[in-house]
């Protein structure tokens, strides 16, 4: 009986993971696409790290990565908070 309810606990707390992931994917992705910067920075954890592939290219914490998309393309500037 304990092996069943390990089991199905296993089972359900995959399935809440990936729920989770899923739901991180989606608003970054429609946060990108609806331009829903609220949405986009919920895809993030608040201390997290953006890396674009160039020089000028990266960004930790939110009021960064909010900072980031505003600025225009090519005037980016490091951020750190």
């Amino acid at each position: 009986m304990t092996t069943d309810i390990n089991s199905t606990q296993a089972v359900l707390e995959r399935l809440v993971a990936k729920e989770g992931i899923q739901q991180a994917f989606d608003n970054y992705a429609l946060g990108m696409d609806l331009h829903d910067l609220d949405r986009f920075l919920s895809a993030w954890h608040p201390d997290a790290t953006f890396i674009q592939d160039n020089p000028k290219g990266e960004f930790v914490g939110h009021q960064c990565l909010r900072l980031r998309l505003h600025e225009p393309p090519g005037r980016q500037r490091l951020c750190r908070v």
